[in-house]
C-alpha cells in the first residue's frame, strides 16, 4: 500500500484516534472513582470549544483559501495576525477571573494551567496541520493534528505511553492524566517544529518586516469570524449536552451520560475519515464552478461513508451491551437500551452525508452558523427542562430530537442552495473511487 495515499492516511489516523480515545475513558471509569470520572468527562468537554475559539477557523481556512489562492506567505501571516490577536483577548478574561477559573478546578492551580497548556498547544496543532492538509501533505495533517480531530496519531502515542506508565507506577489520578495531556501536547508541536525548522527559519527571515502590511487580512478576518463561528458553534453544540447533564442532573450523572455518547458516535468514524480529506476537493470544485463533478465527488464519498457506517450501526446495536461490559465495566451495562436509541438516531446523519461542512466549505457559511445556533439554542432550552425533570435520561432524549432533524434540515438546505445531491449512490457499483483520493 502507499503510504502518501490520503485514504491510507485517514482511516489510520481515525481508527487510532477512536482507539486511544476509548481506552483512555476505559482506564479512566476502571481506576477512579465516579466522581473523578465526571468531572474527567466535564474537562474534556470544555477543553475542545476553547482551542476551537482560540483556533478562530484557521483550522479550515488553509484548506478553504490555498486551493484559490497560491500566496502562501501572505496566508501565513493572515493566521499569525489573528491568533495573536485571539490570543489576547482570550486571555483578558482569564486573568479578570482567575479565582473563579482555579475554584472550577478544585482550587488545584496546577490542573487549571495544565488545561490551559493543552488548550494553546492544540490549537497551534489544528492550524498547521490544516495547512499541512492544503498543500497535499496529508500524511502530516494525520500525525501531527491535536486530540478530537481526524488523526494525532503522535500526541495520542506520547499520552498513551504516559498514561500506561501512570498505571505501572500507581501514579493515575486525575491531576496525573491531564499533566500528561499538557506535556504530550506540547511534546507533538516542539517535534514538528523541529522537522520543518528550516522552512520555519526561511519564512521568518523574509517575513520579519512584514506583519504590518494590511494585505487582504480584513477579508480574511470576515470569512474566518463565519468559520469560527460555525466550527465553535458545532463543538458546543457536541459538547453542550455534557455541561448541562453535569449542571442540572443528580449529582455524577454524567458518568453514566458521557459512555452512552462515547460508543454511539462510533458510528461516525468512518464519516470523520473521509470527512478529513474533503475540504481541499470541495473548495476546489465548487470554486471552478463544476456542480456536475462536484456532486459526483459527494455522492462517491457518500456511498462509502453510508455503506461503512451502516455496517459500525448494526454491529453497535447487536453488540452495545457487550460493549458497556468490556469497555466500561458492569456498573454502566443497564445503559443497554438507551444506547441503542442513540445510535438509531444517526441514520439520518449517514445516509445525508456532511451537508454542514459542504456550506461551510461554499459560500453559505452564514445559513450554516445560523441552523447550528438554531438547534444549539433549541438543544439547550429542551436540553435542560428535561434534564430538570428526567435527569440525563432527559438530555439523551433532546440529543436524539436534535440529531436527526438538523441532519434533515441541512440537507435540504443543501438541495435548495447548492441544486446538488448528497445523497449516497444505493447501488455501489455508480461510485467513482478515483475521485476520493484525489
Amino acid at each position: 500500500m502507499n503510504l502518501n495515499n490520503n485514504l491510507f492516511w485517514a482511516i489510520l489516523g481515525r481508527a487510532i484516534a477512536i482507539i486511544a480515545l476509548l481506552l483512555l475513558n476505559s482506564l479512566v471509569a476502571k481506576n477512579l472513582n465516579i466522581e473523578d470520572f465526571a468531572f474527567f468527562n466535564l474537562i474534556m468537554s470544555i477543553i475542545p470549544s476553547f482551542f476551537m475559539f482560540l483556533a478562530f477557523g484557521q483550522d479550515v481556512t488553509s484548506s478553504k483559501f490555498l486551493p484559490s489562492n497560491k500566496k502562501k506567505n501572505l496566508h501565513i501571516r493572515n493566521v499569525l495576525k489573528i491568533f495573536f490577536l485571539i490570543l489576547t483577548i482570550l486571555s483578558m478574561p482569564l486573568i479578570v477571573f482567575f479565582n473563579d477559573f482555579i475554584h472550577f478546578f478544585r482550587d488545584n492551580i496546577s490542573l487549571f494551567f495544565s488545561v490551559i497548556f493543552i488548550v494553546l498547544f492544540s490549537s497551534i496543532l489544528r492550524i498547521i496541520s490544516d495547512y499541512f492538509r492544503a498543500t497535499n501533505r496529508f500524511n502530516y495533517f494525520i500525525l501531527f493534528n491535536s486530540t478530537r480531530s481526524s488523526g494525532g496519531l503522535v500526541i495520542w502515542g506520547l499520552l498513551l505511553l504516559q498514561i500506561f506508565l501512570l498505571l505501572f507506577l500507581k501514579q493515575f489520578s486525575l491531576e496525573n492524566i491531564f499533566y500528561s495531556y499538557a506535556l504530550s501536547s506540547f511534546l507533538t508541536l516542539l517535534i514538528i517544529l523541529f522537522i520543518k525548522r528550516y522552512s520555519l527559519f526561511r519564512f521568518t527571515f523574509k517575513n520579519k518586516f512584514a506583519f504590518t502590511e494590511n494585505d487582504n487580512f480584513k477579508k480574511f478576518f470576515k470569512s474566518s469570524l463565519f468559520i469560527a463561528s460555525s466550527s465553535l458553534l458545532i463543538m458546543i453544540k457536541s459538547d453542550h449536552d455534557f455541561w448541562i447533564v453535569s449542571a442540572f442532573g443528580s449529582a455524577n450523572e454524567l458518568a453514566f451520560y458521557a459512555p452512552i455518547i462515547k460508543i454511539a458516535v462510533l458510528v461516525m468514524v468512518p464519516l470523520s475519515i473521509f470527512e478529513s480529506f474533503m475540504p481541499k476537493n470541495i473548495s476546489n470544485f465548487y470554486h471552478n464552478n463544476d456542480k456536475m463533478i462536484l456532486e459526483r465527488y459527494i455522492r462517491s464519498i457518500n456511498t462509502y461513508m453510508f455503506y461503512s457506517s451502516f455496517v459500525l450501526l448494526i454491529l453497535l446495536l447487536f453488540f452495545s451491551k457487550s460493549i458497556l461490559l468490556i469497555l466500561f465495566g458492569e456498573k454502566f451495562v443497564h445503559l443497554d437500551f438507551l444506547l441503542k436509541c442513540v445510535i438509531l438516531s444517526f441514520l439520518p446523519k449517514i445516509i445525508c452525508g456532511p451537508c454542514g461542512p459542504i456550506l461551510v466549505l461554499t459560500r453559505f457559511e452564514k445559513i450554516n452558523l445560523l441552523v447550528n445556533f438554531i438547534f444549539l439554542l433549541l438543544s439547550m432550552i429542551i436540553g435542560v427542562f428535561l434534564t430538570m425533570q428526567f435527569g440525563f435520561q432527559g438530555m439523551i432524549y433532546t440529543y436524539i430530537i436534535g440529531m436527526i432533524l438538523i441532519n434533515i434540515t441541512f440537507y435540504i438546505i443543501v438541495i435548495k442552495k447548492l441544486k446538488i445531491n448528497t445523497l449516497p449512490y444505493f447501488n455501489f457499483l455508480k461510485a467513482d473511487f478515483s475521485m476520493i483520493n484525489k
